[in-house]
C-alpha cells in the first residue's frame, strides 16, 4: 500500500486538484491496517452488491451489473507493476451476509484500463475501474444487476464491505458530491480497508444507478472524505474490449 502527504490543510470545498494536493490518500484493498467506514446495514435490495476475494490479497467490493459481468476498481485486481491478477485468484460473492452469497463465482476475464498502474496520481484514480468476466452467469431469479448510469445531483449514497464487516455490507445512504475532476469524483462519505470498487449510487425516477466506485479514501482537519472514479468516460471503452459481456 502507498500513501501520500502533502504540506498545508484543507478547509471548506475547493478545487478537486486542491483537494487531493492537501489530502492524505490511501487505497482501499482490505487485509490491510486501518479501520472500516460508520454506516447502517444495507438491506436486501442491495443484493447485487457483493464481496470480491481476492487470493493471497484480501477482499474489495463489487457489483454485478449483467449476468456474467462484475464491476470494482482496477487497484483491487492488479499487481503494483500494473499487471493483472490471474482470472482464477478473484471470487465473487454477490449479496453475501453472514457467510451465506445469493450466489458464487469465480472470473474467467478481467480488463482494465489501457496504461492503469495502482497508484494515488489523480489520472490514475481517474482510470482505476475494472471489469470482470464470470466463468457463468448468475440468473436474474439469484440476483438482479444493478444498472449503470450517470449522476442525479449531489446526494449519493454507498453500499461497501470493510475491514470489520467482511461478511455484511452497510449503506451509507446520504453522501453528497464536493467536487469532481478529470473523471475523479470527491464525497463526504467515509471509507474503509475492503470498500475498493463499491458502488456510488445515485436515485433518480424511481431507479437506483451506478455512477461511480470508491477508489481511496483521505482525512483533512479530522474530516473523513473519499475519492471515487465516474464511470461515464472509462467504462464504454471496457465494455467495448469484452464483445460477449451481455
Amino acid at each position: 500500500m502507498r500513501s501520500r502527504r502533502a504540506r498545508g490543510s484543507g478547509r471548506g470545498v475547493r478545487p478537486l486538484s486542491r483537494i487531493v494536493a492537501l489530502f492524505a490518500l490511501v487505497l482501499l484493498v482490505a487485509g490491510q491496517a486501518g479501520t472500516a467506514a460508520p454506516a447502517g446495514t444495507a438491506d436486501r435490495a442491495y443484493g447485487a452488491v457483493g464481496r470480491l476475494q481476492i487470493a493471497g490479497r484480501g477482499f474489495c467490493t463489487a457489483t454485478l451489473i449483467a449476468p456474467r459481468l462484475v464491476l470494482t476498481a482496477a487497484h483491487c485486481v492488479t499487481r503494483d507493476d500494473g499487471s493483472l491478477r490471474a482470472p482464477d485468484d478473484l471470487r465473487f460473492d454477490a449479496g453475501l451476509r453472514a457467510g451465506v452469497s445469493n450466489a458464487r463465482r469465480v472470473a474467467s476475464r478481467v480488463v482494465v484500463p489501457d496504461g492503469y498502474r495502482p497508484s494515488l496520481a489523480l489520472t490514475q484514480i481517474a482510470r482505476d475501474v475494472a471489469l470482470i468476466q464470470l466463468r457463468r452467469p448468475i440468473g436474474a431469479r439469484q440476483v438482479d444487476p444493478l444498472p449503470v448510469g450517470r449522476a442525479a445531483g449531489r446526494r449519493v449514497s454507498v453500499v461497501s464491505y470493510a475491514k470489520d464487516r467482511a461478511d455484511s455490507p452497510a449503506l451509507q445512504s446520504a453522501c453528497n458530491m464536493l467536487g469532481r475532476r478529470e473523471g475523479a469524483m470527491l464525497l463526504d462519505c467515509a471509507a474503509g480497508f475492503g470498500s475498493s470498487g463499491a458502488p456510488v449510487l445515485s436515485r433518480a425516477g424511481g431507479v437506483t444507478r451506478i455512477v461511480a466506485v470508491i477508489s481511496a479514501k483521505a482525512t483533512a482537519d479530522g474530516r473523513l472524505v473519499t475519492l471515487s472514479t465516474e464511470l461515464d468516460g472509462v467504462l464504454p471503452r471496457l465494455l467495448a474490449r469484452i464483445p460477449d459481456a451481455f
